[in-house]
């Protein structure tokens, strides 16, 4: 069983690096997940199992993207950056100052 696993996990690994025809990096993730299930390395049970310690993680990660998806339709991080090229005067080697984030926001 070790064996036809790390087979899964190799393959899924060329998938992702290699990425044949352009293939998404989700559904070589999902295409492993399927093999991995159909050969029996994993279970149904398992994978209840795995989501239940990591739904809240996944949810987390989830919102960050929706609000950050948000949050760029809205324009702010490119406002953001014209903030941040006004701040450093032309200094590429400019740091922020410890009031940066009031800085941002005006």
């Amino acid at each position: 069983m070790a064996v036809i696993a790390a087979l899964i996990f190799l393959g899924t690994l060329v998938l992702l690096i290699c990425r044949p025809g352009r293939l998404g990096i989700g559904w070589s993730a999902c295409l492993g997940a399927l093999f991995a299930l159909l050969a029996g390395v994993v279970t149904i049970s398992d994978v209840a199992e795995v989501a239940g310690i990591v739904w809240n993680a996944t949810l987390a990660f989830v919102a960050m993207v929706l609000v950050s998806l948000a949050l760029e339709e809205i324009g702010f991080f490119d406002r953001a950056s014209l903030h941040v090229i006004r701040m450093a005067r032309g200094n590429g080697t400019w740091t922020p100052p410890r009031s940066f984030p009031a800085e941002v926001t005006r």
